[in-house]
């Protein structure tokens, strides 16, 4: 009778430590989840597409196909290990969350190519990777006025050609009580922004660098900083101007920037016009000098 007992005792302690355990993996998951519905939208559609940029020349003489750079590609690693199908490790809750909280509602996430044609673009809630010149999808958001900021030189209009780039190691406030402003400095600058499509009721995350290299560096910091953003902003827009070091080569690895400007939600109802951390204030102060320090032209 004594071994029944303990047997008996065994098996209610390991049940009621499995119930714990995975209690409080539910509510891990729980609230990793809500923090990721509200930052991408994903509340009532769980359709997302990440469109990428697409390098064919206009003025090219082959037929067409599309074509991805290669730090592009690395970004799509970056999304595939946010979004992918890893599985489900206590160290991991905030990555490869599909398998996880979406077991029931699955994300249906694809990599699209922009199209040449903004007609053929199918709106959804979107992450956009890298800037005007070669992503449809970017121009279709600047023409829109979905951005609050945007390059030194990117247009509404795609470029004649593949190496008419036309942009610019600088970032331009766009839109309320600082539009018009512009933030200088010695970087390899990066937009990571979230607005809102309010005609298609769509999320728009754009990861946009100057170079190819910025792009994928902004989809790294948005990867490995969801959580803080979710925290800060909810379901609010955002726009961060980051800073990556400047470099003659592209950059292969990644460092963490220099947040030059943050521009919110809260900050505009609050009517605050000023930079968000002493980095910024530290940076603007930097840029300012490095424009005072240029040799003037008669």
């Amino acid at each position: 009778m004594e071994s029944l007992a303990n047997l008996g005792s065994n098996v209610l302690s390991d049940l009621v430590f499995w119930l714990s355990s995975g209690l409080a993996c539910w509510l891990l998951i729980l609230v990793a989840e809500r923090k990721f519905v509200k930052l991408f939208g994903a509340k009532h559609d769980r359709t997302l597409k990440i469109y990428l940029s697409n390098l064919w020349d206009r003025e090219s003489t082959h037929s067409y196909t599309p074509i991805v750079s290669g730090h592009e590609f690395q970004a799509t690693r970056a999304i595939t290990q946010l979004f992918g199908d890893a599985p489900f490790r206590m160290p991991d809750v905030a990555r490869g969350l599909v398998d996880s909280f979406f077991a029931k509602d699955r994300l249906d996430w694809s990599f699209v190519v922009s199209p040449l044609d903004p007609e053929e673009i199918a709106f959804s809630n979107m992450i956009v990777i890298g800037a005007s010149p070669k992503n449809s999808v970017r121009r279709y958001c600047l023409a829109a006025g979905l951005p609050h900021l945007a390059f030194i030189g990117e247009e509404v209009n795609p470029p004649a050609g593949i190496h008419d780039s036309g942009v610019a190691q600088g970032v331009r406030i766009l839109k309320g009580p600082r539009a018009g402003e512009t933030i200088e400095g010695q970087y390899n600058f990066a937009i990571v922004e979230k607005s809102r499509d309010e005609m298609h009721r769509a999320v728009v995350i754009t990861c946009a660098g100057v170079r190819a290299d910025g792009s994928w560096a902004a989809t790294e910091y948005l990867v490995r900083h969801w959580k803080g953003l979710a925290k800060s902003h909810r379901e609010d827009w955002f726009a961060l101007c980051l800073g990556f070091p400047v470099t003659t080569e592209y950059m292969n690895s990644y460092v963490e920037p220099t947040i030059l400007e943050t521009l919110s939600a809260s900050d505009a109802e609050n009517g605050s016009e000023h930079p968000r951390s002493l980095r910024a204030l530290s940076a603007r102060l930097r840029s300012a000098l490095h424009r005072t320090r240029q040799p003037q032209v008669d």
